[in-house]
């Protein structure tokens, strides 16, 4: 009889860390990729101020390292504004390579007013044909009891006569524009070279384009353009520096687009439209450095100091999950370990990571299957000392893309940091960065402060990244 009782007690056991077990792996913690989980991410997608903002704003440009949540706002904004029906969303997110061909036309312009000029012209020809383009998708998709308005069938039809330049990938318009630019020469005066911009670019396309978008857009609540990808095309054998005064054209053109569109004239509709640019913020200093008035350009940083906001995001994953777990709370007690090495676990946390929701995502993610791969009932300290080591790497490789070609010998450099100290004093990291490289010292310190593989010192045990600062305030010296 014991002996039964104690079989019995052990499977009741058994069956409840099954069910333990099971809970544990059902849990979501979604992809660290924004991309890889459109869906999901409305579900749990956490409203910051930033995004508020820009859900009632006129122009901004969202800036951030990777991994701050740039897409992931973009996919929440698209998603909450394209629920209405009164508005019209144009996400635009061009390929990397399809610049290649308008930095080899800027080359062969010497005047950089000039230069400015035909970038701009080119932004503003883009960005008009993707919204004629997209809106001529959604009535050629429309369901056939939906009648079009006579300014919707003269549009149609226009975009039809003019599919060549209007209705074709953001690659081929781009093909369009080259070739017929091509002819632009050094040796063409300011005048000739100007003349030839605008009667391909203003004097037909663009004009008519404004009176057809004015003419169907103008019954909408509010028309979105989201702006996302121009870091694709950004890479260590890029024209940086061309590829640099191309973006800036960009965020030089936006006020400029949503100022014309809510103008109202005889010959033109006005149209509530607003204009979005996401954009990682090592190519946004880069860019910014050929901007003469700085405070010109409306910026939101996507900035994740407060660690408390980084843990919400976490918690809102694992509630969407809907396993019983009724406070924040009762979720981190039911699930986590409460220290790791003898630290607090969201202390813990805080200080490993750099403060981004892709990395906490990472980690978590992680150390949830090392936990269910274990059998365990709840995340352990051992599973996050496993993650630890895979994050650890992670984090490293994910520095790299923001170099931009600045250190050649980058990964040299990070070498010569194996084995040290977490913290380090000035003249030891100089010592290191002296043996590893031939840059400037002072340089190859703002460097990799503004890539936040270093922070510098502001109180005691109190460290400051620079990924969202401007440098030239914070003096390494």
């Amino acid at each position: 009889m014991e002996e039964y009782k104690s079989r019995k007690s052990d499977f009741v056991e058994y069956k409840s860390e099954q069910k333990s077990l099971g809970k544990l792996s059902n849990l979501i913690i979604g992809d660290y990729v924004a991309e890889n989980e459109n869906h999901n991410l409305i579900e749990y997608f956490l409203e910051t101020a930033e995004y508020k903002e820009a859900l009632n704003t006129q122009q901004v440009l969202f800036v951030g390292r990777k991994g701050t949540g740039k897409t992931a706002n973009l996919i929440k904004i698209k998603n909450e504004l394209s629920s209405d029906k009164r508005n019209f969303v144009i996400p635009i997110q061009p390929q990397g390579y399809e610049f290649e061909g308008v930095l080899k036309v800027l080359t062969n312009l010497k005047n950089d007013s000039e230069q400015g000029h035909l970038i701009e012209s080119i932004w503003k020809y883009l960005i008009y044909t993707e919204m004629a383009k997209q809106y001529y998708e959604f009535l050629d998709n429309s369901p056939l009891h939906r009648q079009k308005t006579d300014e919707e069938q003269d549009f149609f039809e226009y975009v039809k006569k003019n599919e060549r330049y209007i209705n074709a990938d953001f690659s081929l318009r781009l093909e369009n524009i080259i070739s017929n630019l091509s002819n632009l020469k050094e040796k063409d005066s300011l005048e000739e070279q100007r003349l030839k911009v605008s009667e391909y670019l203003h004097g037909t396309t663009i004009k008519e384009l404004r009176n057809y978008l004015g003419e169907i857009l103008q019954t909408k609540e509010k028309v979105t353009i989201l702006i996302d990808n121009l870091d694709k095309s950004w890479h260590d054998n890029a024209e940086l520096e061309k590829l640099s005064e191309f973006l800036f054209g960009l965020l030089n053109v936006t006020h400029k687009i949503t100022e014309e569109f809510q103008k109202k004239s005889y010959k033109h509709q006005k149209i509530n439209i607003s204009l979005i640019v996401f954009i990682r913020s090592d190519i946004f200093a880069r860019v910014m450095s050929h901007a003469p008035e700085r405070d010109k350009v409306p910026t939101k940083h996507l900035s994740w100091s407060e660690p408390q906001l980084l843990f919400r995001v976490i918690e809102n994953r694992i509630q969407y999950s809907k396993n019983g777990v009724t406070s924040p709370e009762d979720l981190w007690k039911q699930y986590f370990c409460t220290t790791v090495d003898e630290i607090p676990l969201k202390k813990y946390i805080s200080d490993l990571i750099l403060p981004r929701p892709r990395d906490i995502i990472y980690l978590f993610k992680t150390a949830l299957q090392e936990a269910v791969n274990r059998g365990h009932t709840k995340v352990k300290e051992e599973d996050f000392k496993s993650a630890e080591y895979s994050y650890s790497e992670y984090a490293l490789q994910s520095i790299f893309p923001e170099n931009g070609g600045r250190i050649g010998d980058l990964e040299s450099v990070f070498y010569e940091f194996a084995g040290e100290e977490a913290i380090i004093s000035e003249e030891h990291l100089k010592a290191c960065l002296a043996q590893s490289s031939n840059h400037d010292i002072n340089e190859l310190i703002t460097i990799l402060c503004e890539i936040t593989f270093i922070g510098k010192e502001i109180q005691e045990d109190k460290f400051e990244y620079y990924g969202e600062k401007d440098l030239k305030s914070l003096p390494i010296d």
